[in-house]
């Protein structure tokens, strides 16, 4: 499920109808979309972490900068991009440990995917918890 189907008139809404759906799924960032569409994210990490943690999916990724040639036609841009995502997961992780400070513990995987097609080509980074 895409985080961009949730966000409206600048936060997330409506996806309170998921709270009570038995079947697992995953909860993308819609990162693609976003990048394509609006030429970035509408959303901050704080907001989709947020969104992570009432959805409660199964595995959820982390905010990546997508790197297909759609978005990133030009070779100078792949490695700013993957950096970004490097840099969104620490963010992420972050955020993720700020938030379970108290006594609430967040209970889903995170996983980003780093895919540059030049000059890294596709590597995937996983953190689970």
């Amino acid at each position: 499920m895409s985080a961009n189907a949730f966000w409206k008139d600048g936060k997330f809404r409506a996806h309170e109808v998921l709270w009570d759906i038995e079947v697992p799924f995953a909860l993308d960032c819609g990162g693609f979309t976003a990048m394509k569409r609006y030429g970035g994210y509408r959303w901050t990490i704080w907001d989709y972490v947020e969104l992570a943690t009432e959805l409660r999916p199964l595995w959820w990724s982390a905010m990546d900068y997508c790197c297909e040639p759609e978005i990133a036609n030009n070779p100078d841009e792949v490695t700013p991009r993957v950096r970004n995502t490097v840099y969104s997961l620490a963010k992420t992780i972050a955020t993720v440990v700020a938030r379970n400070r108290g006594t609430y513990r967040l209970k889903s995987r995170k996983d980003s995917i780093i895919s540059g097609h030049r000059p890294l080509n596709e590597i995937v980074v996983s953190l689970a918890c």
